[in-house]
């Protein structure tokens, strides 16, 4: 009985060691995966420097429609106008 759990197990640390190889070679063999980001001196316009810039352009778009609807709101007031 014990050999036969031995050999067991001499073959399945030889079916582990064929799987590690296997995810060792193929995992050396991935091409390197497109960064999102981009490193100030890189020179490159990639795609969360388009979402950071887009956000900043809306965010300000949104402040001035607000402060627009607060001026209209001021000048309204018809309590203000009697000063």
């Amino acid at each position: 009985m014990v050999a036969s759990r031995r050999a067991d197990r001499a073959a399945l640390d030889v079916v582990l060691t064929r799987k590690r190889r296997h995810f060792a070679r193929s995992y050396r063999k991935r091409k390197p995966c497109a960064r999102l980001d981009v490193s100030p001196c890189s020179g490159r316009f990639a795609n969360m420097s388009a979402l950071l810039f887009i956000n900043a352009v809306a965010i300000i778009f949104v402040i001035g429609l607000t402060d627009e609807q607060i001026t209209t709101l001021i000048f309204k007031n018809p309590a203000r106008q009697g000063d």
